[in-house]
């Protein structure tokens, strides 16, 4: 009969099968994507005629065929694919498999004829494959199969993430939807936002205005997406909240001298454009005012008719850039803490990083929107680590020049990883901190190389932060230290790793709360 690999090759097999799956997964990390690539490690595993992956869409629902791959490779991705041609003929897949009793249960199924081996990777998730008739399975192999299983479910629940996300925003057409590429794109609608602007305010003859939103109720902020000319002075003279219910949205109104509104009269103006747009529970206008009388101005009706509904769609497109962006952010974040989850030394890593980092900030006087950004930063500042494999943090022993160069990629992928999301959701701050916090103050650090104050100040205290968390920590090869004689190593390394400065910060906070360095034998 043949057999599944035996008990010296499992562990060989599986990390060679996971460094070719790590390798393989590219944002946007969509499911049917990554499902595939799950498949194609469960087949280097696991020899077969075909290899099935099954999604529940809730925890205790039956999981439903996704995706199914050949054994030679070919994928077919869709819900509704019923079977797979397999070695030299037809095997039947069914639409759906039971619940796993397990979370990481390997069971064999269905008849000597056609048997399947099932894994389950979570409660939502299931692989089969296509074994051949008298095909058997060692107990190592199930040893195997499970840790592999382990290693899946964090990165398989993360992508179910994403793509419960893309459901939820309408967008189950766009496997891309919380991708970083796609949030570029639709947050390029503020410049766009500008180019009608001034296009609109040249045809009016050098007009001056504005596109702005605000709260429903009119009593928040008004944020403003584009401006020209004197717009300040007119949004001061007359806020659109206080003007906006007097127009129906999605129309504009247009006043001549001497029918002018009081405030734009006063400023000089003998013009004037105002459009409601969006809705009461996000409304937006834009104004337009002119030196210029309007009356008789034969093109502006159809000027106006067609800039309305093409603002209200930028401002569409612009509000779903701002969820996407908030959606996208969050997925990171989940990412973060099951990153953190498969630590089994501290799970609890990148919340205690940032709490510190936090703490340091709030010492060394930043504004109090860097200090939370800091604490963002100090959350997200391992998500790059999505790109390793996650057993080489917690090797025994020394790492390879190979591995170590593979860890050091983990602040720029983090870093790119945030890149192009707006200023409101993650501030530009953030990717610059967690780039460069493996930076070194005497310059031997990394990605960049960089030294002393060209390393951004974030960058700086996060990496403080990081040092002192990560030596208070149990690892594989060693015990955490106590505070005060963590606290020691880190004054130490001020000068050399360390910016002085920001470690005196650090030391300051844990003074506040009654611990001081304390030396070795002290």
């Amino acid at each position: 009969m043949a057999g599944l690999f035996g008990t010296r090759e499992g562990g060989s097999a599986l990390e060679a099968a996971w460094d070719r799956f790590t390798a393989s997964l590219k944002a946007p990390y969509a499911l049917p994507d990554v499902l595939l690539s799950a498949l194609d490690l469960f087949g280097a595993l696991v020899p077969a005629e075909g290899y099935y992956a099954y999604v529940a869409p809730e925890p205790g629902a039956r999981p439903y065929l996704r995706v199914t791959r050949t054994a030679t490779g070919n994928p077919t991705v869709g819900p509704n694919y019923a079977g797979l041609v397999t070695g030299s003929t037809p095997r039947a897949a069914p639409l759906d498999v039971d619940v796993p009793g397990e979370p990481h249960a390997v069971r064999l199924e269905g008849t000597p004829a056609e048997p399947f081996l099932s894994l389950a990777c979570g409660p939502l998730v299931v692989l089969r494959a296509a074994l051949r008739p008298g095909q058997r399975l060692f107990p190592s192999a199930r040893e195997t199969l499970s840790a592999a299983s382990r290693r899946l479910r964090p990165l398989l629940e993360v992508a179910l993430h994403l793509d419960a996300v893309a459901g939820d925003l309408d967008q189950s057409r766009m496997q891309t939807a919380t991708s970083r590429y796609a949030i570029e794109l639709l947050l390029r609608v503020d410049r766009l936002a500008e180019l009608v602007g001034q296009a609109t305010a040249q045809v009016l003859g050098d007009a001056t205005g504005y596109l702005a939103s605000w709260e429903g109720d009119g009593r928040g902020p008004v944020r403003v997406l584009w401006q020209g000319g004197a717009a300040e002075e007119l949004l001061s003279a007359l806020p659109p909240p206080a003007l906006w219910p007097r127009v129906q949205p999605g129309t504009a109104m247009v006043w001549s001298a001497p029918r002018l509104p009081g405030p734009v009269a006063r400023l000089g103006y003998t013009g004037f454009v105002f459009a409601g747009l969006g809705d009461s529970t996000r409304p937006a206008a834009f104004a337009l005012a002119t030196e210029r009388t309007l009356e008789g101005r034969s093109e502006l009706a159809p000027l106006l008719s067609a800039l309305v509904p093409s603002l209200e769609r930028i401002l569409r497109n612009r509000a779903l850039g701002a969820q996407l962006s908030a959606a996208y952010l969050q997925s990171l974040l989940l990412v973060a803490d099951l990153l953190d989850a498969a630590d089994p030394y501290n799970p609890q890593h990148s919340r205690e990083v940032a709490a510190l980092a936090k703490a340091t900030a709030r010492r060394m006087g930043l504004a109090p929107q860097e200090v939370e950004a800091l604490e963002l930063a100090g959350r997200l500042h391992d998500v790059g680590m999505i790109a390793v494999n996650l057993t080489l943090p917690q090797k025994r022993g020394q790492l390879t020049d190979a591995e170590r160069e593979v860890i050091r990629q983990h602040p720029a992928v983090g870093a790119d990883l945030l890149r192009g999301l707006p200023e409101e959701i993650v501030p530009a701050v953030v990717p610059v901190a967690i780039r460069h916090h493996h930076e070194r103050w005497d310059g031997w650090g990394y990605p960049d190389r960089l030294a002393q104050t060209a390393i951004p100040m974030a960058a700086r205290i996060l990496a403080a932060a990081e040092i002192l968390v990560a030596r208070m920590s149990h690892r594989s090869y060693r015990r955490g230290l106590p505070p005060d004689r963590a606290l020691y190593e880190l004054r130490q390394a001020a000068g050399t790793q360390l910016d002085p400065a920001v470690v005196q910060a650090v030391l300051d906070v844990y003074a506040d709360q009654g611990v001081s360095p304390r030396a070795p034998g002290d």
